[in-house]
């Protein structure tokens, strides 16, 4: 070793093997190893894996290095951990085999990171040590700073965001992503997916983009009366489209095919037809019908240079019979008959029978149509389907199944609506100021939901009631189908409740599907339901025979929602049927029967007792699959007369 200078008043360089090699420099207070310092401490070598600065201990003690803060005048011997000394410490603990950053305050020492040596895992926080769980652990004490943290920047729509593998914009079926969105909370999306599968919004409401499912939960009971919107007491027939139509006030009997003893010509303002054989008939054809929806058949007629003439209508699919109405009667004067039926295959044909002779005389016709018809509440009134109520601007309709078009799966029906005006609503129920009604709700969190479609933003929305409203988001008016969702705390003292449909842009349609109400915070898409076994109690009598002289042995299956006009829905389980009845010649126990089947026609009877004396009867007949009853007639003479049937409540599957 040799000094090769030793002015202490500039500096003092050692060099191991007298060269020029710089081994250590003391200059200025500042100490340099391999180079001249700079700074308090400094090294330097050639080789990067050797510019390295050791701090060793035994095997199992520690070592440690620190950067602090010192108050020379109180403690010029103190070291980290000790008073008046404030900093950090990097510390190595040989026993657990774990890497520490320390943070210094005097005496209290507390560990802020903590790095295991074998696994790589990390605890930010006190509390490491060597049996961590997780690669990174979040271990929060402080109270004062609400415990654990992680901080992101932000762009101008994403607020934070982790994210796995390929980043926001990737594809990878394993990515994940958990962001802020600026006014809209907390959103995760999976799958490479910008759009959110699970969101929390700024106001706690929970959404998941294929629903949520409660492990070990219960599903939710709908406190909502007729949901599927089947029972519509309260409607009137409604067109929904036209079929075929003929006025008949011009000549267009071309477009009708004549059978072969039937001639039809057109005379002014009428057709006549003339037969010379019976069940002679003219036929004409349209785009096939849709089974299962309903259609309505009307025509006038008047006695031509025949009198009294029984005429019908019936239905072809594929050359084949598919049905036909009871016959009416021509009069001196035009009448409109009219009758609703369900087609059972895809009818293309029409036929207006004659069943007699005419022997060449002739009956007048005009004004035929054949249109698909739906049960709707469209007066200015507050009547909807049962167990609702809508405002007077508000025109509602029963949507039949489409297929998920204007219908949502998971349900048969939807409610179609039209507004003529700006925020008109369908709500519920009638007594929602009643306190045996309130009360169940005061103080309770309850959330209704429900499918919404619409083409118009700003126009579609959910509220709920108790003195102040609550809504939830519009539908987006992008002309899908959306889930709404809203959810409130409902006041203890609250005086009402109620929930409502909103539909605030004048003239225009929105579809609803499968809503809810529910106790709790959450319902989600795809959760429906509905009670099963349901009574809807209709808030009008339903009639469905009115004034009927039943035959000798007219037994038959009675469709309840053609007869009814759509009222009673496709397929419910039961009716509670009123009926009477009256007999000019009794027999004992002959009269009608109502049941299931053809075979199981005993739920009731009307047998009446006494010749002329109307027999009344009541009680709950099952239907069969379809939603529909069997009618026997056991007396066998022509006597019975003024047969009337009313529903009174229909039960649901």
């Amino acid at each position: 070793m040799q000094w090769l200078s030793n002015d202490e008043s500039s500096n003092i360089t050692i060099s191991e093997d007298g060269s020029n090699n710089l081994d250590l420099v003391l200059t200025g207070g500042n100490v340099g190893i391999g180079a001249a310092p700079t700074v308090p401490l400094e090294t330097y070598h050639t080789v990067a894996s050797n510019a390295q600065i050791s701090v060793l201990s035994s095997p199992t003690s520690y070592a440690a290095l620190a950067v602090v803060e010192r108050d020379q005048a109180a403690a010029p011997a103190n070291k980290f951990g000790e008073a008046s000394v404030w900093g950090f410490q990097l510390y190595y603990d040989a026993l657990p085999n774990v890497f520490r950053i320390r943070s210094g305050n005097e005496t209290t020492i507390t560990d802020r990171v903590t790095i295991a040596r074998d696994t790589g895992d990390v605890t930010v926080g006190a509390g490491g040590t060597a049996g961590f769980n997780t690669a990174l652990t979040l271990d929060g004490t402080n109270a004062t700073n609400k415990g654990p943290r992680l901080a992101f920047g932000r762009n101008s729509t994403n607020v934070g965001l982790i994210g796995t593998e390929s980043g926001l914009a990737g594809n990878n079926s394993d990515d994940l992503f958990i962001f802020a969105e600026t006014g809209h909370g907390v959103k995760i999306a999976t799958d490479g997916a910008v759009a959110p599968r699970l969101t929390i919004a700024s106001d706690g409401l929970v959404t998941a983009s294929s629903g949520i499912v409660e492990t070990g939960g219960v599903l939710k009971e709908n406190l909502l009366t007729n949901s599927g919107f089947d029972v519509w007491s309260n409607s009137t027939l409604e067109d929904v489209a036209t079929v075929d139509a003929d006025t008949m006030a011009s000549d267009d009997t071309g477009d009708w095919t004549d059978s072969a003893s039937a001639t039809l010509a057109f005379d002014a303002d009428h057709y006549e037809l003339a037969t010379s054989a019976t069940n002679q008939s003219i036929e004409t054809t349209f785009t096939a019908l849709t089974v299962g929806k309903l259609y309505e058949l009307s025509l006038d007629v008047k006695n031509g240079t025949a009198s009294s003439q029984p005429l019908y209508f019936t239905w072809y699919y594929s050359g084949a019979h598919n049905g036909n109405s009871p016959t009416f009667t021509t009069t001196s004067s035009f009448v409109t008959h009219t009758f609703v039926f369900e087609p059972t295959a895809a009818a293309t044909a029409a036929y207006i029978k004659v069943s007699n002779d005419m022997s060449g005389g002739n009956v007048e016709l005009k004004n035929f149509t054949l249109k698909e018809v739906t049960p709707g509440c469209v007066a200015a009134d507050d009547k909807a389907m049962d167990g609702w109520l809508k405002s007077t601007s508000l025109d509602i309709w029963r949507q039949h199944n489409d297929g998920g078009t204007n219908t949502k799966d998971g349900s048969f029906y939807a409610l179609k609506s039209t507004t003529a005006s700006t925020s008109q609503y369908v709500w519920g129920p009638s007594f929602y100021n009643k306190p045996e009604w309130s009360q169940r709700f005061a103080g309770r969190t309850v959330t209704f939901g429900c499918w919404a479609k619409t083409s118009t933003a700003n126009h579609c929305r959910l509220g709920l009631g108790d003195g102040s409203t609550s809504y939830s988001d519009y539908h987006t008016g992008g002309g899908a189908w959306e889930w709404l969702e809203v959810t409130k705390s409902i006041s203890a003292s609250a005086a009402q409740f109620f929930w409502g449909i909103y539909n605030d842009v004048t003239a225009t349609d929105a579809y609803i599907s499968q809503p809810m109400l529910v106790f709790g915070s959450a319902i989600g898409s795809g959760n429906y339901s509905r009670p099963s076994g349901e009574i809807v109690n209709c808030e009008k009598f339903i009639q469905t025979q009115i004034n009927v002289t039943p035959a000798a042995a007219d037994d038959k299956v009675l469709n309840l929602e053609a007869l009814s006009s759509g009222k009673i829905p496709k397929g419910c389980k039961a009716v509670a049927m009123m009926a009477e009845v009256k007999n000019s010649s009794i027999t004992s126990d002959q009269g009608i029967l109502w049941g299931t089947d053809s075979t199981n026609f005993y739920a009731l009877a009307c047998n009446p007792a006494v010749n002329n004396v109307i027999h009344n009867v009541s009680g709950r007949v099952p239907c069969d699959s379809s939603g529909d009853v069997y009618q026997k007639v056991t007396e066998a003479g022509e006597t019975l007369s003024g047969l009337y049937q009313y529903m009174s409540a229909v039960e649901l599957r």
